[in-house]
């Protein structure tokens, strides 16, 4: 017969309800407050990041705060094909036509989303095949917590490839650091995960390059 303490039951059931206390009140925070907080979330990220602060982070994920998240980085790629690199190509290329430039803009807007759909989508479904724990929300929240700050450097070192190159590297060692917050693997697991999608999706990122128009 197996003699239980009861201290030891009622130590664990605390434990159990100070953890899901923890995870109610993150979902219940007003939702301008939440927006809010996704800044002072990426900035912590960006400058400071650790799995412990991803694993945090992942408390507080939800699928409204992702599609605020989504609809961020869609403006920030559409500033910048549409106004910023518009205004790049006109500066260097005065001949190039309006017709040309969308095309340029829609064909890089489409890149660049579908390859952060991807890079995620292969990372989670990794993780769960080395029996990660978290979920495929968890995953977006904390990936986009990532990719919004850094597309924003990316965007102003365009211009310089190197230091673009830098911060690129610098990115996916972010995204290491929230895959392992949220799925609690081994960092060897995370970075298999991870490198399975790089993998996937750097001949597609080739193609889509090609695909482009390269007559200027």
């Amino acid at each position: 017969m197996i003699n239980v303490q009861p201290e030891i039951i009622e130590i664990h059931d605390r434990e159990v309800l100070s953890t899901s206390i923890v995870s109610l009140s993150a979902q219940h925070i007003p939702f301008g407050k939440a927006i809010l907080g996704l800044f002072t979330e990426s900035f912590g990220a960006m400058i400071n990041p650790s799995a412990q602060l991803f694993d945090e982070a992942k408390k507080r994920a939800t699928w409204s705060l992702i599609f605020v998240q989504f609809l961020l980085l869609a403006l920030l790629i559409g500033v910048n094909d549409l106004v910023i690199n518009q205004i790049r190509l006109g500066a260097f290329t005065p001949s190039v036509s309006l017709p040309q430039l969308g095309l340029i803009a829609l064909s890089q807007f489409a890149n660049e989303i579908m390859s952060i759909a991807i890079l995620v989508v292969i990372t989670y479904l990794m993780a769960k095949r080395f029996r990660g724990v978290g979920t495929f929300r968890e995953q977006c929240y904390t990936a986009m917590l990532v990719f919004i700050p850094m597309t924003i450097i990316l965007i102003f070192t365009a211009s310089a490839s190197i230091l673009g190159f830098v911060f690129i590297i610098y990115t996916l060692w972010l995204f290491v650091d929230s895959t392992l917050g949220v799925h609690n693997l081994s960092r060897r697991r995370t970075f298999i995960s991870i490198g399975a999608a790089v993998v996937v999706l750097t001949p597609l990122l080739i193609l889509g390059w090609l695909s482009l128009p390269h007559g200027f």
